[in-house]
């Protein structure tokens, strides 16, 4: 009999959190996560576009390791492949990087997709020259 006293008289002393508590830890909850999801949607472009350059800076490698190693530069990103770079990757954006070929004898890697969005948020280094000077 004692037990069973000893638990009724728990229970009755134990609160649970009000409406109002539920409410506020709630809103808080919300408040932080419409921050955090802001700050997210608002960095998609900026990651689009390091991802761009990061790709453009790894086949200018790739490029150079070509030439020192053939002789000649690269005429299109399909001379990396399979050998240099598993595949020609696409841009994210789902474009293509291409190949321009310099009157000084240099390359350059390029991407349409990144210069442009590049070009509207103010980065200024839009294509990485390689070979020639």
């Amino acid at each position: 009999m004692k037990g069973r006293q000893q638990t009724k008289q728990r229970r009755r002393g134990e609160r649970g959190f009000s409406l109002i508590e539920v409410l506020v830890a709630v809103t808080i909850i919300m408040i932080m996560g419409t921050v955090v999801v802001t700050k997210l949607i608002g960095n998609t472009e900026t990651a689009k576009q390091a991802k761009a350059l990061t790709e453009i800076k790894s086949m200018k490698t790739q490029a150079d390791i070509y030439q020192l190693r053939t002789g000649k530069p690269i005429t299109s990103l399909n001379d990396l492949a399979p050998d240099y770079i598993e595949e020609v990757p696409t841009d994210p954006w789902g474009g293509e990087y291409t190949v321009e070929q310099q009157s000084d004898g240099s390359v350059k890697i390029r991407c349409a997709n990144y210069e442009e969005k590049a070009g509207k948020t103010g980065v200024e280094r839009t294509d990485i020259t390689m070979g020639g000077k």
